[in-house]
């Protein structure tokens, strides 16, 4: 049995965020290594805060 996994907000943007590189590849290998389809658990408010807070980094739609 595996439990699933509800990834907040701040982790999806150090996922896209090119300003820490070292985070940025902590969080690759944690959902590669964890993130089958079925275990992660992601809402719609997680993806409209990313995407606020990408857009305010200046990264586009």
């Amino acid at each position: 049995m595996t439990d699933r996994i509800f990834i907040d907000s701040n982790i999806w943007v150090y996922l896209f965020s090119q300003e820490n590189n070292d985070k940025r590849q902590i969080v690759a290998k944690f959902i590669s290594q964890n993130g089958s389809c079925n275990d992660l658990i992601v809402s719609y408010q997680i993806f409209n805060e990313v995407s606020n807070i990408l857009i305010k980094k200046g990264y586009s739609e």
